[in-house]
């Protein structure tokens, strides 16, 4: 999520509250909310779309918002949410979006090799500091 005038960016990694915070700070951004898929109320669930970074999503990481921006980068604050790794994790499990989950030890510790870690929203690629 970005914010021209206010001059930020919200990064919002998966299953971190970041759907709370992107609803309250919806009318300071340039994102518009989108409801794209059958699980998605517009309120609790949606997408972001903007027309400025059309390659920007909502669960864009630091890295796609320098490969849109560049330097104009520094000019934002910039922050995220986090929040305890077994929490998550089973939330990521039991998300809507996977359907009705019953719960499976073998499956979830298949599950848990599949999920980005917060640190895939975070990083930069080598160079970006020089």
């Amino acid at each position: 999520m970005i914010s021209s005038s206010h001059k930020f960016i919200f990064i919002h990694s998966p299953k971190t509250g970041g759907n709370s915070i992107q609803a309250a700070l919806n009318e300071y951004s340039d994102d518009e909310l989108v409801t794209s898929d059958d699980h998605q109320d517009g309120k609790e669930r949606f997408s972001l779309k903007n027309e400025k970074f059309k390659g920007l999503v909502k669960h864009s990481g630091l890295q796609d918002y320098w490969d849109a921006m560049g330097a104009d980068l520094d000019a934002y604050r910039i922050f995220t949410t986090i929040r305890n790794p077994f929490d998550r994790i089973v939330s990521f499990y039991f998300s809507p979006h996977r359907g009705n989950v019953v719960w499976d030890e073998n499956e979830f510790k298949r599950f848990v090799k599949t999920v980005p870690s917060l640190e895939t929203f975070l990083l930069l690629r080598e160079g970006f500091f020089l």
